[in-house]
């Protein structure tokens, strides 16, 4: 979809130096739901994107049958570590990938072509499902269903994300 889609779901971005694509969408949270955001970014340490992330995932989930939940394990080990091509990256290497990163995404940004709550794919494509059906009108008000959910989920420990310290992995 075009930067003037006023859906909020932006078509996947390409770097110039990676295969990976960049799937965003723009959310905009009520008052109440940023305010809510905001506290659990400064009680838990983690930032808001990771939060609005989290309720997403735990909101895709409570739709996921059992044989749903081995699709996408499956799925994401045979992104993050079937296939292991690449040697371990030198911290110079790292730095140097991450400013390129950065200057392209923030390249994007300028451009329109990137929303502010950038996703791995599965839950791009959740979100936009819920768009373009028409159950919601905005990524915007599928945050905000997924709201209770995350908050369902307070005081329970965290997922983990597993770092691969020899590939560099922009989502997981």
């Amino acid at each position: 979809m075009s930067t003037g889609d006023q859906s909020g779901i932006f078509r996947p971005a390409s770097f110039s130096f990676i295969e990976e694509k960049v799937f965003s969408i723009q959310i905009n949270p009520s008052i109440e739901d940023q305010e809510e955001l905001d506290r659990y970014v400064l009680e838990d340490g983690l930032s808001l994107t990771y939060q609005a992330r989290y309720a997403l995932t735990l909101y895709r989930e409570s739709f996921m049958t059992p044989a749903d939940h081995a699709k996408d394990n499956v799925g994401w080990y045979l992104r993050n570590l079937g296939s292991q091509e690449f040697g371990p990256l030198s911290m110079d290497e790292r730095n140097a990938i991450s400013r390129r990163l950065n200057l392209e995404m923030s390249q994007l940004v300028a451009n329109g072509a990137l929303g502010n709550l950038v996703l791995p794919q599965e839950l791009y494509e959740f979100v936009k499902g819920k768009v373009e059906t028409g159950e919601f009108a905005s990524p915007t008000e599928v945050l905000t269903a997924a709201m209770p959910f995350l908050r369902d989920h307070r005081g329970q420990s965290p997922r983990g994300e597993f770092i691969i310290e020899h590939r560099y992995v922009l989502f997981g």
